[in-house]
């Protein structure tokens, strides 16, 4: 089946797995590790849960090793809230500095260090702790907003693209893959800090590994 038929496929609604991103980073990035299905089929699908949102679809190969994939979504979905806890902290250490709660050292500024390295590798964990964890109650923004029939429901568009807010190609070796990973990192910049945790769509944690049919699809 060609992209462009499976396009315009119906999406079995048992197919409409999404996993939280702190679950697909922890382990540093361990199931991102191998493709092997030991590693993943049904034991990685126990991970996932229905969904009628994804906030990305995340697209790689496993040529590429998992410490460059974990970098590239570091930066993507945590390098926004590392420079912000980073200033708020400094903020506060400089506040306690200048009223005297504080000795005056050198070590101070690696406080400030630590706190940006914290919340880079670990902000999806801490928001997962701080906020609700539900992945059901809202629309998917690029789909019709008419509720999900109990077997399956063919989307306007009928892609599997229509079911998330942004598709995210983590780093490939092809020239255009690593191009569209950089121009991701730019733009991630710029959005907004989500408040709730994000909810993703892994082939290898949403689709049982072992079942070559619905791999296909």
């Amino acid at each position: 089946m060609s992209w462009v038929e499976r396009s315009f496929t119906e999406v079995d609604a048992e197919l409409l797995q999404g996993v939280p991103l702190s679950i697909c980073l922890s382990g540093w990035a361990q199931h991102w590790a191998s493709s092997a299905a030991e590693n993943g089929g049904k034991t990685g699908t126990r991970l996932s849960r229905p969904t009628n949102f994804f906030d990305a679809f995340l697209s790689h190969d496993w040529e590429t090793t998992r410490w460059l994939k974990l970098l590239s979504l570091l930066i993507l979905f945590n390098a926004r809230a590392a420079v912000v806890g980073t200033v708020l902290v400094s903020l506060v250490l400089g506040v306690l500095l200048v009223h005297g709660y504080l000795p005056t050292s050198d070590a101070i500024v690696l406080v400030a260090y630590g706190a940006f390295i914290f919340f880079l590798c670990f902000w999806q964990r801490v928001r997962a702790l701080l906020c609700c964890s539900t992945m059901l109650g809202r629309h998917l923004r690029h789909v019709s907003a008419t509720p999900l029939k109990p077997r399956t429901q063919r989307y306007r568009s009928c892609r599997w693209s229509d079911l998330k807010t942004s598709y995210l190609c983590v780093p490939q070796k092809t020239p255009n893959s690593a191009e569209g990973t950089t121009n991701q990192v730019m733009a991630s910049v710029g959005e907004p800090i989500p408040r709730s945790p994000r909810i993703v769509f892994l082939d290898k944690l949403c689709i049982d590994q072992e079942d070559y049919a619905k791999k296909e699809l």
